[in-house]
């Protein structure tokens, strides 16, 4: 698979074809993928991201991730976003 980002427009580039992603999807994908391999857990993602403390950040972020899988992930078998369980979310530079 082929992903690049565009940050003057919040798209995604995945195999030739352009994703548009929400302002805080796009912060969410950037992060994890300026940190590839990498778990980190929702309040680092949300520390990141919004640049705020976190507070009862974790069904928000679980809610942006589900939002970039449906955009970005053709089927169930196509994993650019991993999560783990009580731990966090990485990218999955394999994918």
């Amino acid at each position: 698979m082929n992903l690049s980002l565009n940050n003057t427009n919040n798209t995604v580039l995945k195999d030739g074809t352009e994703k548009q992603l929400t302002s805080k999807e796009f912060g969410i994908l950037s992060y994890l993928m300026d940190h590839p391999d990498e778990i980190h857990t929702a309040e680092e993602i949300y520390e990141n991201v919004w640049k705020e403390e976190p507070f009862r950040c974790r069904s928000i972020i679980c809610v942006h991730i589900c939002h970039i899988r449906e955009k970005l992930e053709s089927s169930h078998s196509e994993k650019i976003l991993d999560s783990f369980w009580k731990r966090g979310y990485r990218f999955n530079s394999a994918s």
